[in-house]
């Protein structure tokens, strides 16, 4: 990327946005305070203010949320019986691994359990134990 590609994003996505939200916040106090000053506008003016203000950003997330939310329902059912059909493959991978791991675990480890039983039959502690 670019240096000029890159300052522009930088004034688009930051310094824009930025710019626009503190002109709306000043524009909006400065009407609110003028309201306020010559008498016009009471204290339950100022509560249903802080009521949206509040309750605002709550019902916009919860929209939003419930919008993303619909979206990934409908993409997971439009992909999962592709998802079905590559998880069958893989178990059945899976299960082949799983056969030539036991078996080759069964090839390594019945020599030892082997050579520990004739062991454990020639020790003297067991030649004791069967003469008594």
């Amino acid at each position: 990327m670019n240096k000029n590609k890159h300052q522009n994003q930088i004034v688009w996505q930051i310094y824009l946005p930025m710019i626009l939200i503190i002109l709306v916040l000043v524009v909006s106090s400065s009407l609110l305070f003028r309201e306020l000053t010559y008498g016009e506008m009471d204290f339950r003016t100022w509560s249903d203010i802080s009521i949206l203000v509040i309750t605002l950003p709550l019902i916009l997330s919860f929209i939003f949320t419930f919008i993303l939310l619909s979206i990934a329902i409908y993409f997971v059912s439009r992909i999962k019986p592709k998802i079905n059909n590559g998880l069958l493959k893989i178990k059945s991978i899976l299960t082949i691994i799983s056969h030539w791991i036991n078996k080759l675990t069964s090839w390594i480890t019945q020599p030892v359990i082997r050579i520990e039983s004739l062991i454990s039959q020639l020790s003297p502690k067991n030649k004791g134990k069967h003469q008594e």
